[in-house]
């Protein structure tokens, strides 16, 4: 009976190694086929987002427990250049682990456990006009295909090789979570400083940033969620060889929030955009606006066609295409995706808008919308119409709005002169032209002008402006 035990066990230990090594050598070849799959994917799907850009390699090496993959790519602006001396080149370069050593690296709390593959990119830049360092990223994948990948980007002081620019900064540090089922990212990026310098002075810099977000969404949807920036202090000048002293823009405590929905199903998505940007201080030259606010939403666009719209633009946008085809690109935007994505209804609010200076506060609104039609199918001429002034241009009647904007004349002499300063007329004589014109009025040191469209008119104070010609004209 003893013996029959002894020879089971021995039975049961042969067949635990036996599967054991069948493990240890099916599990890696597999592992590493479906590791490649997801990295060339989730490539393919960051690629996409360069629009136009083209790769000059793209090579996958994969061994038993570990894999490289280089690839490197030539953005959209200098695509039809060649790979000559100052072109700008992108080389993402990454080890990949999905060997036993890699499903214990991320610990138990800080990454997916276990994690089935762990893969270590480098991105670099090259041929650009600032020396930049490189982007360092470790990600850790669970087997339900979430990961998390920790950024990091080297502090830098480096002079750029050419016109003179140069880049300091402190390391920059971040955080990516993301998950497949149901499809979300989270991300938490810190800027200490950093600071972009000319051969003549500062052009950006900014403090204390950190970038926020919580995104979810299905494939072919728009993201839903909330993205946050908030910057210690930031001031830009981007010509200070040019620009007059005193026309930098400095910015304190600066927060900025967009939150982004979406209602209805494919194919009939709408979206749906708030923007809040608020700071303690703006200062413009030598003046200080204290609290300035503004709150920016938009409704009712038409997602399906907005995305097509964004494609179009960046086909009109390429120098990889001739002439002719970004011509039909053009016409394609003008006759069809257009009338599609104003057939929605969508509608602009530009509300609240204020800020405190020394002689008194800014306010300001706006509302602009177009009545949304039954149906998304809209006749060529319409649009074609309403740009040549002729014809129906029936969705241009449909446009509705209306605002208003009060400020000190002080400030909107500072305005004009910032605006113009190598006009021949003085702010002061622009600004008493609009009001004795009338499109402007003015009340103990205020102005203010009223504004409204409807019926394809605009009225501003009280003064009408047709937006359409009638055929005799």
């Amino acid at each position: 009976m003893r013996l029959a035990i002894d020879r089971t066990a021995r039975h049961s230990m042969i067949a635990i190694g036996v599967i054991t090594l069948l493990v240890m050598v099916l599990l890696p070849p597999a592992l590493g086929t479906q590791t490649q799959r997801a990295y060339q994917d989730l490539l393919r799907a960051t690629l996409a987002r360069i629009p136009h850009g083209r790769i000059v390699q793209d090579r996958y090496e994969r061994g038993w427990f570990s894999a490289h993959a280089t690839t490197e790519l030539i953005p959209s602006s200098v695509a039809g250049r060649g790979t000559g001396s100052g072109t700008t080149l992108i080389r993402v370069d990454s080890h990949i682990d999905q060997g036993p050593w890699a499903w214990f690296s991320g610990g138990f709390n800080v990454a997916p456990f276990p994690s089935l593959t762990l893969v270590q990119t480098r991105v670099e830049w090259e041929g650009g006009p600032v020396t930049l360092p490189p982007l360092l990223i470790t990600t850790h994948i669970g087997a339900d295909g979430a990961g998390i990948s920790r950024l990091s980007i080297p502090a830098m002081d480096q002079a750029g090789a050419t016109n003179g620019y140069q880049l300091l900064s402190n390391e920059i540090s971040g955080t990516v979570r993301h998950r497949l089922d149901p499809p979300q990212l989270m991300a938490d990026m810190l800027v200490p400083a950093i600071a972009l310098l000319s051969s003549t002075g500062p052009m950006v810099s900014l403090a204390d940033a950190r970038l926020r977000a919580d995104l979810s969404g299905e494939i072919g949807s728009p993201f839903t969620g909330r993205v946050d920036l908030e910057i210690g202090a930031t001031q830009f000048d981007p010509h200070p060889q040019t620009s007059p002293p005193g026309n930098d823009v400095f910015l304190e405590r600066l927060t900025l929030t967009l939150a982004q929905g979406a209602t209805g199903k494919a194919p009939n998505q709408r979206l749906n955009l708030h923007l809040k940007a608020a700071a303690n201080l703006a200062r413009l030259g030598n003046i200080d606006y204290r609290s300035p606010l503004i709150g920016l939403s938009a409704q009712s666009l038409d997602w399906p066609a907005l995305a097509e719209v964004s494609g179009a633009l960046r086909t009109l946008a390429s120098d990889t295409l001739p002439p002719a085809m970004r011509g039909l690109a053009g016409a394609s935007l003008l006759t069809q995706l257009l009338p599609r994505f104003l057939a929605t209804g969508p509608n602009i609010t530009l509300d609240p808008c204020k800020l405190s200076t020394p002689d008194g506060p800014v306010t300001a609104h706006l509302t602009l919308g177009i009545a949304a039609r039954e149906s998304a199918t809209q006749n060529p001429d319409d649009v074609l119409g309403a740009i040549l002034g002729v014809g129906r241009a029936n969705w241009l009647t449909s446009l509705q709005g209306d605002g208003e904007l009060r400020l000190p004349q002080s400030v909107a002499r500072e305005w004009l002169e910032r605006a113009n300063p190598q006009s021949d007329t003085s702010p002061a004589e622009q600004l008493q032209a609009w009001i004795d014109a009338g499109w402007i009025t003015a009340h103990n040191g205020i102005v203010s002008s009223i504004f409204r469209i409807a019926d394809a008119e605009v009225t501003i104070n009280g003064k009408s402006l047709p937006l359409l010609h009638s055929r005799g004209r």
